[in-house]
């Protein structure tokens, strides 16, 4: 996950429905990702990530054959402007991708929860969060909306009362400052694991209360782009 593009079916229509409602602020609105969706979510990370950390479409397109509710497109206007990915791992590829034992490209479909295992899910990895180039304050105004919003889009995925723990890797020191502001903390430094990025984690109500936080300093007026960093 890197700052410079600031990383890191048939109930598809009813998904896109209930993102859909609400989850729109200054002109951006985040929907859940169509088939076609994937190629151009598996270019971006291409131009976005390192071509060791860059996923390869065909296996973006196997995760989301099984849950395809975790994949999120965001917009400004008709235009793709960012992504965001959330993996519902079952426990132990969990546990071998946190001991540095499986890289995220080797994450397999048959490792994911599906759709209807919804209720098991306990703990989500941000496989990536995109969002394109553009200014400080739209940039700060597409991560609020996510944050913002952030409860609904896991609901998507999983039961939010049972999440316990959201988990991510920094692709660059500049992807893990961006994940600290929005309330993630060290978990493996770098040098311990076989990908060779740090390992974040956080916990759903910690990052309810950033987004509480920032819905705060929005109301109050306060420059969100400032907050973050700009």
């Amino acid at each position: 996950m890197t700052e410079r593009r600031q990383k890191g079916r048939g109930a598809l229509q009813a998904g896109r429905s209930a993102v859909e409602s609400n989850v729109v602020s200054n002109g951006y609105r985040v929907e859940t990702a169509t088939p076609d969706d994937i190629g151009w979510m598996a270019r971006l990370e291409a131009e976005t990530y390192s071509s060791s950390d860059a996923v390869p479409e065909s296996v973006l397109r196997e995760w989301y054959a099984v849950s395809p509710r975790g994949f999120f497109v965001l917009r400004k206007g008709d235009e793709r402007v960012g992504h965001l990915d959330l993996l519902p791992l079952r426990p132990t590829p969990l546990r071998r991708f946190l001991a540095g034992e499986l890289r995220e490209r080797e994450i397999r479909g048959e490792d994911l929860y599906s759709t209807a295992e919804r209720a098991s899910v306990t703990s989500l990895y941000v496989e990536s969060l995109v969002v394109l180039p553009v200014s400080a304050y739209a940039r700060a105004a597409a991560l609020s909306l996510l944050l913002l919003n952030l409860t609904r889009l896991v609901g998507l995925v999983a039961d939010p009362r049972r999440v316990e723990e959201l988990y991510a890797v920094a692709a660059s020191e500049a992807g893990a400052r961006l994940m600290r502001r929005l309330g993630f903390r060290p978990l493996q430094k770098a040098a311990e694991r076989g990908d060779g990025h740090e390992l974040l984690t956080a916990t759903l109500a910690g990052l309810q209360a950033t987004a509480a936080s920032v819905g705060q300093a929005r109301r109050s007026g306060r420059s969100v782009a400032r907050r973050d960093g700009g």
